[in-house]
Parts: structure tokens; sequence; C-alpha cells
């Protein structure tokens, strides 16, 4: 006997549009070139008819560009292309560290369109810091003639432990940053998805999809020195750990963060650029074989490899990036690692210098935020 209410569930049609007109989007996002007619009846399996009402609301939105074919030759006229429009939806990205702050504006398929720096007055205080950080911001905004109203989403990149609703639970040297919402602290308006994240873990995001990590499911982001830090990929998500503890290294005193950080070579990853410059000035000397600039290079790779050998050991990446600066002197850190990692017998693994710099971190905020567009129209990133 069939129970009352049993069947087939008729199907919305609203929500079946909504699919539909997501699915084609999609399609023409992720290509590479304009798509005709035929190619994206092949690539979402919807009728030639469905595809055109869907594209014609599409490009009255706006987030399709139709673009007439060219003249007719002997084998008839061509087809007409279509293509995404990425300036139909802006995002915003802002690094925070000890010296300035960086924000960018970029289009969904990664162009700047405008950017602006300003050194901090005082890195400590997050008031201080989230105004001055807002101000780059809209002043980026400025370069690239967009109010913030129209920015679909924002990512930040910061220092210390941050928790998965964008609060900072921990931040070397900086106490009073513990339980600061920094999304909250940019005052944007409410339409706005703000993003917050470790800084180093952004930089692995990034360096996973722009970077020498592409190849890679699982790996770890790593710089010490006046900073230290690491993002942690497993299975091509960050791994975040409680509280987003995972990876900062620098609270554990033990691992010999605090002689690499008054390591003249472990300058590389100062915020500062005069400081930087005396990072590599080291590096230079140990090229010409200067044996004062070897022996501090030395120094730091002692506790940088014990660093490595406790990743190996626990983590086990089959792949560490060093970045945030060191890779300016990564011809002559990484051999030397390698070497010390041999002699400690710790497990095999590849070390690649990062090919994003120091600009990595942005990047990175700038990729969860195209990640959170990517969601809100498509349904997954």
């Amino acid at each position: 006997m069939r129970e009352r209410g049993s069947g087939v569930r008729a199907v919305d049609p609203t929500a079946m549009r909504e699919l539909n007109s997501s699915l084609t989007l999609r399609s023409l996002y992720l290509a590479s070139a304009p798509l005709t007619m035929t190619e994206l009846n092949r690539a979402t399996g919807l009728s030639r008819r469905t595809i055109e009402l869907i594209l014609a609301d599409l490009v009255a939105e706006g987030w399709v560009e139709p673009i007439e074919p060219g003249p007719a030759t002997g084998a008839g006229r061509p087809p007409r292309l279509y293509e995404f429009r990425p300036e139909r939806a802006l995002v915003g990205a802002v690094q925070i560290d000890t010296h300035s702050t960086e924000a960018i504006v970029a289009d969904l398929g990664g162009t700047v369109l405008g950017r602006s720096r300003r050194t901090l007055t005082n890195s400590t205080n997050p008031d201080l810091t989230l105004a001055e950080a807002r101000a780059a911001l809209l002043a980026a905004a400025d370069e690239s003639s967009t109010p913030v109203e129209a920015f679909r989403a924002v990512g930040v990149a910061t220092g210390g432990a941050v928790d998965d609703d964008g609060t900072v639970v921990t931040l070397v040297h900086a106490p009073r940053w513990a339980g600061v919402r920094a999304g909250e602290g940019l005052g944007l308006p409410a339409g706005v998805h703000v993003i917050v994240d470790n800084d180093a873990n952004l930089a692995a995001l990034a360096e996973r999809a722009l970077g020498v990590a592409n190849d890679y499911e699982s790996f770890t982001w790593l710089f010490a020195g006046n900073r230290t830090g690491s993002g942690i990929i497993i299975d091509g998500r960050i791994h975040r750990g409680f509280r987003g503890a995972a990876g900062e290294i620098v609270e554990a005193n033990l691992l010999g963060t605090q002689a690499m950080e008054q390591n003249r070579f472990g300058l590389l990853t100062s915020p500062d650029p005069v400081e930087r410059a005396v990072g590599d000035a080291v590096a230079e000397g140990v090229r010409r074989g200067e044996p004062e600039a070897i022996a501090e290079l030395d120094a730091f790779v002692a506790p940088f490899a014990q660093l490595l050998a406790v990743f190996a050991w626990t983590i086990a990446p089959p792949l560490i990036v060093v970045g945030g600066g060191l890779e300016a002197g990564a011809d002559v850190l990484i051999p030397r690692l390698r070497t010390a990692l041999e002699a400690a017998g710790a497990p095999a693994m590849e070390l690649r210098a990062s090919a994003l710099g120091r600009g990595g971190m942005l990047q990175g905020a700038l990729r969860v935020a195209i990640m959170s567009v990517e969601r809100e129209l498509f349904g997954s990133a």
C-alpha cells in the first residue's frame, strides 16, 4: 500500500534554473578562452535553448560578454563566442605585519586594479593598525575607481594564531591583539565578506595555487629568523589545529626560534627593508666565501635544521617550501639544510624556495577572497 505523500517530489523550476545558470557561469569562468554555444552545450549537458535563455540573463546582468563573430568565410560565418567578465565582481586583500600594511583590489581573474602600502605607526596597537590598514584598502579602492561597497569579499593576512571566526588568539610580542576581531576592525560595509587568517597559512595557500607547491596535495610552508611561522597544507586544505595554533612555532622557544631571530641572516624575513638589507649582505658574503658571513649562516642553519627535523618526524610533509624572505638566500641556505638533515637522519623530504617571495601572504589573502566569491556564485571553491 502506498503511503500518503510518497512518490517523486516535484522539481522546483526556480531552483533548477538557478542551478543551470550557475553551471553555465562556472563553465565560462573556468574556461581558458571564450566558448561557443556548442562548447557550452558540451560542457554543461544543457540544451541549446536552455543555454540561450541563461546567457541572455547573464549578459543582461553583466556577468557574461558576448563576442560577435568575425566576417563570413568560405566555411560560413564563425559562431558567436561568450566569455566571463572577471571585473563584474571585485575583491580586496590586506596584509598586516610589524612594519607596514599593504592592500590590493583585484577582479576574479586576479588582475590587480589598485594597490596601496602604508608604514605602520605602532603595530602592537590593534586599533591604530587596523585604522591604517583600512586607509590602505580605501586608497587601493580609490586607485581602482571602486567603492568598497562594491567589494564582494576581502581577505586579510595577519600574524599570530587566528581562530576560525577571524579572532586573533595570540600574537607574539603584542598581547593587545589577543581577542581582536580584525575583520570587524576594518569597518567595512555589512555586505562585504571578510576572511581573516594567519599570514603563513595564506602564503601556503598561495604557494599551492600559484607557486612551487602546485604539484603537491600536502606540504609545509615555512619561514624563520626575524619572523618565524609555518602554514601546513594537508590534502589540499589548511591545517589550522586548535584555535588556529598549528604552525605558530615562534611560541615554542625550545625550538631555537630565539637564536634564529637574533641572527643577521635571519633578517631576510624582517618586514623592515633596512633590516632585510643586512640579511641580503650576509647571503652575498657567503656567496663570496667570506668566513664571517659563512659562520653567521651556519649558526642560523643549526637550529633551523633542528626545526625542520621536528616537522619531518611529526607532520612528515613530503615537501617544505622556504619563503617569507628566505628565498632570497635559498641558494646558500637550502644546500646546507639538506646536508644537516641528512646528517641528523631525518626522513627524506624535498626542500624548495618559494616562487612568490614576500608577496605570497598578500596573494594568499587575495586567493581566499576569490574563493569566497566562487563559493557564493557556484556553491564550491
